[in-house]
């Protein structure tokens, strides 16, 4: 690692790691000079010329050698260090490639531009989960995975986006709904119904962000509420609806905000509304900066209108309208904003509203009485008896009443006596204030649930629900200069989500390991348990909160003091020497400091009695649907023991996030962390300090150590051993241990006491190696017999070539003799010489259609024979089981071939006897030359011959036309697909079966071809030749030499047919009676490489016998009847 000219990381305590180079080595430190990085957002902090420093030896990390777009996943590092993430991350940043893998985690890094990586295109293709190996990373990746793990196991499924604020969690879900809505309706029936189902779902996304999100220092388009969506499918795997349940919504929003930031959307786009629009609601004044909950900190000018304001006020119209929710919702947003221009006067006395034009309109959109509501502002009811006094928030039991009125039992007069004892307390300017913010924050909130309530009323599935796959998208860890009780509550949300990942990754893994017994290296890993215990423990922060409350003088500064009373000397917890009503929290992400100011008015979070009251006599249909408690009579009565703490903020949210995280521990649950890389949302700058900080809270180093060294995917032992059974010497775990030894390097597995363990992939490697094989043996197989076949096609070529130069000669041949017969028309007594030739011509043509049927039965049994050969093959190599009888048959298939061979050389012999006997033809007509008048009937014969042979000739060449069409229809078969799937077999074997009828169509049989004619010297010789002597040639050239022997009906017919192709090399099959005696003989014959005819004799019985068809013993040696030949008497 000292070598010069080594490129190196050193740490920095400014932007945490500097790639460097070494210069040289001194001991145990070494010189190295530092790069410039002009991508780093914080450049004072990072030396932008080379530098030389001296560190230690043992502190620098070495570089990976990596290409320009990083690695993609990054478990497969060579260096597996924190500053090899960072700059891989930093590489993939800048090259425009957002997503990295790490194991199964996705790392999306907000490249804060969009990128052309979101196209239906690019979705199809990450939807075949087969190829996503082979496609670069991307959160397309976890949702495609998410919804095939819900197809194959039925299982509900969880997507946890997690992050800090502004790092992309927003838009990282609303890409994941998206396609997983698109993989829901690919393979949908009812298409219309689907893609209705789908526009709602994804409609409800920017109507929930115009009114749930918000513009912060860090993000935006910053979440300031949780967000549980759930995405609902049927059996069918159809995507049939969706709800989303939300948490925590940041109320103190309405009316405040930090510099730089600005209220929720919702505002904005009202007024940026036109103005027709805006008249309806009255607010004829569309500036921000007139209405105070918008006007933030004096001097911000990041509340003035955006251009973008008035293009999101359309596409929210556009929801409402898709999800059918009534445009009221904007006369409510508008009576907030005008609550937000009430003043009041009179100082420390009873306070008054200032301006009655702002109470009017208030008024008027609410549906309330002017003078009621002005009232409800400037003055508040207390009562006695069973009620309770409400003064400044705080609850006291007046109990000497409480006895009394146990004893008056009639109902008028405890009318009577509230009536007396009722007041009417008026308000000071500060409460009238305040009670002014509490009626717009309350009126806010109810609207975010009323909208999100019928969000899910119109997007939820009426039908049954099989399956589901939820996102979770809330919100990021936050460190503001100012943190109060929403921080708390949003950091605590984020606490346990850390401890869900570390859980699923680190704690689970683990203890699975040590109970399988599987050696590893134990990776160490922060565990966040200490700082949930210390905020939702039974002695936490939130039953503390809940304690001080109840106290009727509990107040801020005694929650502080009792914090410190019980925390002191926890760990996680500190108090802050300078600050006072502040105290600190050591969290997973770094240290917050929370100012408890205001923390007992947010976590009972009450609405004035005189409020609800009002909102109950409101006009207006949708301000009542707002408040439903409010339409039923309100008492004051509140139990003591139970009313805080069950209805307290801190508790309710405590209960939400114990239901949410129940309902994720029911599902397969997949992560992405989110990744900011900047402070200033720029596509190009890159805060190695901050993504450090963000790495190290997400835990992702310690997820790829443990990705690196696990092994994520496991069988059961039994479930193993029946997946590959046909690779299992027998059924035990010692036989898995060596089969997967066989298929596996050892550090791909590890064998457990249940369980088998693989490394990620491993599986389906072997798999496809083996399936590799297996193809690639059939593909050679098929590769082997279309060879046969092309050796068979070229033989049956040259004999359709042989044939046509036969024909040639013969129609030369026949020319020759036509102007032969011419001389001899003249000739006396050739008439009857000639029937006789006509009569052996016909006995010949009667012989050679007695061949045609017995070469049609020899086709037959050819056929019988191909189909016995496929059904033994097929059962070969489907089952391998028990071959004996395979055997069998080919040693009878063995005995059937040289019973045809011993058939062959009689059918060559009788060939002969029937060559002889028609020569002993020829010259017993050479004896008929004067009747030369029947050469003209013998002439008309030969031109019917030649005709027919002429039909024969096109016959073979539409044949040849046939086989040459299905010859490129098989080589291009062979080129599609060189493995021979199913369907490509079954095509094959129909084209080979073509084939085979047509070269078997092809071959004729020797009687049916006519014997070269002997040729002659010249026509002048011809024409000087006598009577007697042209006879004979006449004759030699009709009829065949067939020599006289003893038994002259006995002839022998040579027939030539192309053999079946070889079969060699067909897999050995292993069975339970053993391997084969003989397999070459298994799937069919190997043909005699010395002798390619395949030779059948038939014998020609005497005409004086009694023909009998005979029953042959073997199936290929067939006997036909044929008549003598005639005999004619010489002239």
């Amino acid at each position: 690692m000292a070598d010069q000219h080594t490129r190196v990381y050193i740490a920095d305590s400014k932007v945490s790691w500097i790639a460097a180079e070494i210069l040289r080595s001194n001991g145990n430190t070494i010189d190295v000079q530092t790069f410039p990085d002009p991508s780093e957002e914080n450049l004072d902090d990072h030396p932008q010329t080379p530098t030389q420093r001296t560190v230690a030896k043992d502190s620098v990390c070495l570089q990976n050698a990596l290409p320009d777009e990083g690695c993609e996943d990054m478990v497969n590092l060579n260096y597996l260090h924190e500053a090899a993430i960072l700059y891989n991350l930093k590489a993939r940043f800048h090259g425009g490639l957002p997503y990295t893998y790490t194991g199964p985690i996705c790392i999306a890094v907000n490249p804060y531009t969009w990128l052309d990586i979101y196209n239906p295109t690019v979705q199809d293709q990450y939807l075949d989960t087969s190829k996503l190996t082979e496609l670069p990373p991307h959160v397309y990746a976890v949702s495609a995975r998410a919804f095939h793990h819900m197809k194959t196991t039925g299982h509900n499924q969880s997507i946890l986006v997690s992050g800090e604020s502004g790092a992309g969690k927003t838009e990282t879900t609303k890409i994941l709904m998206s396609h997983l809505a698109t993989a829901g309706d690919r393979d949908a029936h009812n298409k219309e119904l689907t893609l209705n189902i789908v526009e709602r779902v994804l409609q409800s996304n920017p109507l929930m962000e115009s009114f749930g999100n918000a513009t912060t220092s860090r993000n935006d388009n910053s979440s300031r509420f949780g967000k549980f969506s759930e995405l609902q499918f049927n059996a069918d795997y159809e995507l049939v609806g969706a709800r989303c349940n939300t948490y925590l919504l940041e109320k103190s929003r309405v009316s405040t905000h930090g510099k730089g930031e600005r209220n929720y959307h919702i505002f904005y786009q009202l007024l940026a509304a036109p103005q027709e629009f805006r008249d309806r609601v009255e607010l004829p004044d569309a500036d921000p900066t007139a209405f105070p909950f918008l006007r933030g900190v004096a001097g911000d000018d990041g509340n003035a209108l955006k251009e973008s304001d008035a293009d999101f006020f359309e596409r929210t119209l556009k929801g409402l309208t898709t999800l059918g929710i009534s445009e009221s919702v904007f006369g409510v947003v508008a009576a907030i904003l005008h609550l937000g221009r009430v003043d009041f006067k009179g100082g420390d006395q009873a306070a008054m509203v200032a301006g009655a034009e702002t109470v009017a309109a208030i008024s008027k959109l609410l549906g309330l009485d002017a003078q009621d509501f002005e009232q409800s502002l400037c003055t508040r009811q207390m009562s006695a008896g069973l009620d309770t006094y409400t003064v400044r928030e705080k609850t006291v039991y007046n109990s000497s009443i409480v006895i009394l009125l146990k004893i008056w039992t009639f109902v008028l007069i405890r009318q009577i006596y509230r009536s007396i004892l009722m007041n009417v307390v008026p308000h000071t300017m500060d409460q009238a204030t305040n009670a002014r913010t509490a009626l717009g924050v309350a009126l806010y909130s109810k609207l975010f649930d009323w909208l999100v309530t019928h969000v899910n009323a119109s997007t939820t599935s009426k039908m049954h629900v099989a399956q589901r796959i939820c996102i979770l998208d809330i919100f990021g860890f936050e460190i503001f200069d100012a943190n109060s009780f929403e921080q708390l509550c949003i950091n605590y949300a984020n606490e346990k989500l850390q401890q869900k990942f570390t859980q699923d990754v680190f704690k689970s893994i683990q203890v699975e390991y040590e109970e399988e017994g599987i050696p590893w290296t134990k990776i160490e890993f922060a565990d966040n348990m200490n700082v949930l215990e210390l905020i939702e423990g039974r002695f936490g922060l939130l039953a503390l909160l809940n304690e001080e409350c109840m106290r009727p003088k509990g107040s801020d500064v005694a929650f502080t003091n009792k914090l410190s009373a019980h925390y002191n000397d926890n760990d996680r917890f500190e108090l802050p020497r300078l600050k006072r009503n502040c105290f600190t929290i050591l969290h997973y992400a770094g240290q917050v400091v929370y100012e408890t100011s205001g923390f007992l008015v947010k976590n009972t979070d009450m609405l004035q009695r005189d409020t609800v009251l009002l909102l109950n006599r409101s006009t207006s249909p949708f301000v009542l649907s707002l408040f439903p408690q409010a339409e039923k009579p309100v008492t004051n009565r509140l139990k003591r023991s139970n009313s805080i703490l069950g209805d307290s903020v801190g508790t309710q949210f405590k209960s939400q996030l114990n239901a949410l995280m129940e309902d994720i521990r029911r599902t397969h649950v997949q992560y992405v962390r989110c990744i900011k890389p900047n402070a200033t949302k720029s596509d190009t700058l890159f805060s190695k300090s901050s993504v450090t900080s963000q790495l190290q809270c997400a835990g992702v180093v310690e997820a790829v150590k443990i990705s690196r060294s696990a092994f994520p995917n496991r069988l059961t032992q039994d479930h193993c051993l029946d997946r590959f059974q046909m690779l299992a010497p027998s059924h035990s775990v010692d036989a898995c241990d060596v089969f997967l030894g066989q298929m596996l390097p050892p550090t791909d597995y590890q064998l457990g006491k249940t369980r088998v363990f693989f490394r990620a992939a491993r599986i389906r490697q072997a798999v496809l190696k083996m399936q590799c094989l297996g193809r690639g043996f059939i593909a050679k197989k098929g590769y082997a017999r279309l060879l046969v076949q092309a050796k068979e096609e070229a033989k049956l070529e040259n004999q359709i070539q042989r044939l046509k130069d036969r024909l040639r000669e013969e129609k030369a041949r026949n020319e020759q003799l036509q102007r032969r017969s011419s001389m001899m028309l003249d000739a006396p007594g050739l008439d009857q010489e000639l029937e006789g030739a006509s009569g052996m011509i016909d006995q010949l043509r009667s012989e050679m259609a007695l061949l045609k049927e017995s070469n049609a039965a020899l086709k037959a049994h050819n056929a019988t024979l191909k189909k016995e050969k496929d059904h033994m093959e097929r059962g070969a190599y489907v089952n391998g089981a028990s071959f004996t009888a395979a055997n069998h048959r080919a040693i009878k298939l063995q005995e059937e071939v040289e019973f045809l061979k011993l058939a062959h050389v009689r059918i060559k012999d009788t060939h002969k006897t029937l060559r002889l006997q028609s020569a002993q033809g020829v010259d017993t007509i050479r004896h008929l030359q004067h009747e030369l008048h029947q050469v003209v009937c013998e002439r008309n014969a030969l031109q019917l011959g030649l005709v027919n042979l002429q039909n024969h000739v096109q016959t073979l060449d539409a044949d040849n036309h046939e086989l040459t069409t299905v010859n490129a229809r098989l080589r291009v078969i062979l080129r599609q697909d060189p493995v021979l799937n199913r369907k490509s077999r079954d095509e094959v074997a129909g084209l080979m079966k073509t084939v085979r009828h047509a070269q078997e169509a092809r071959k004729p049989p020797s009687s049916s071809v006519p014997h070269s004619l002997a040729s002659s010297s010249s026509s002048s010789s011809a024409a000087a030749l006598s009577m007697p002597q042209l006879l004979p040639e006449v004759a030699s050239i009709l009829l065949p030499k067939v020599p006289r022997t003893k038994n002259p009906a006995q002839r022998v017919i040579h027939v030539v047919a192309a053999p079946e192709g070889p079969v060699s090399g067909i897999r050995q099959p292993k069975g339970a009676d053993g391997a084969l005696a003989f397999p070459g003989k298994v799937m069919g014959m190997e043909p005699n490489t010395d002798d390619d005819d395949v030779k059948f004799r038939i014998t020609l019985l005497d005409e004086e016998k009694e023909v009998q068809p005979p029953l042959p013993t073997q199936p290929s040696a067939m006997k036909l009847p044929l008549p003598p030949p005639t005999n004619v008497a010489p002239f």
